[in-house]
């Protein structure tokens, strides 16, 4: 699976970001500070690129092909934007 990983950079998002790399998916890691991500190119299967999401047209580009979009930061700007644009699902597991 295709995953964005909004706040994958951050504490939290690099152990979400582990995880999902060890079962195997593909992910994508947007960051205001490219350096911050650094750390996570490590993986082969994990993207990490300058963005800044507090964009619209940014987030289209990036949400384009994505199976899953997985949000950690908290950002208004994000949130109004996925709840225009994406169906909300929730698991727990």
């Amino acid at each position: 699976m295709r995953v964005l990983v909004i706040g994958g950079a951050g504490f939290i998002g690099r152990h979400l970001v582990g995880r999902l790399v060890a079962q195997g998916h593909v992910v994508h890691v947007p960051t205001r500070q490219y350096k911050r991500g650094r750390e996570l190119m490590v993986h082969p299967t994990v993207t990490v690129m300058q963005a800044d999401v507090h964009d619209e047209a940014t987030l289209d580009r990036l949400v384009s092909g994505c199976d899953v979009v997985v949000i950690i930061m908290i950002n208004t700007a994000v949130l109004k934007y996925c709840s225009c644009y994406m169906k909300p699902t929730y698991n727990t597991s």
